[in-house]
């Protein structure tokens, strides 16, 4: 998952074959000047919230990094637990991680989901990928 955002173009809306492929979102065929922007716009990666730069002055980079990395792993697994249709499992405890490192709009979408709220799946699937787009810009790369 550790991947820059996919956005396929067809004629049809984005489906759970889609997804399991890699694919994040799809285009509508035919595809405007607009439509593309606005698909630009909606996957650029956000700024680290200040809360992860507090971690940092308090903790020092490395660990700081090092949390940022499990949580990472924990987006990734979610995910897949999305899929399944069995996120609940770990939904608090993405919700509580979110809120430690400062993402708190994607906390507060992991935490409806755990308590048994109404929640729009495919929007925290979308959020949750969006948080490791941003996640993977901070983190070294790999060798």
């Amino acid at each position: 998952m550790g991947r820059i955002p996919i956005v396929g173009w067809g004629a049809r809306e984005l489906d759970s074959g889609d997804q399991d492929a890699g694919v994040d979102d799809v285009l509508p065929r035919p595809c405007s000047a607009e439509a593309l922007i606005q698909a630009c716009e909606k996957w650029r990666p956000e700024q680290l919230p200040p809360a992860f730069v507090k971690l940092q002055e308090a903790f020092g980079t490395a660990a700081a990094l090092d949390l940022l990395d499990r949580f990472r792993q924990l987006l990734i697994e979610v995910l897949g637990s999305l899929a399944t249709g069995r996120p609940r499992d770990l939904a608090h405890r993405v919700a509580g991680m979110a809120g430690m490192l400062g993402f708190t709009a994607l906390g507060q979408q992991w935490l409806g989901l755990s308590e048994w709220e109404d929640t729009d799946l495919e929007a925290l699937r979308y959020a949750t990928r969006r948080a490791i787009v941003t996640i993977d810009l901070k983190l070294p790369s790999e060798p």
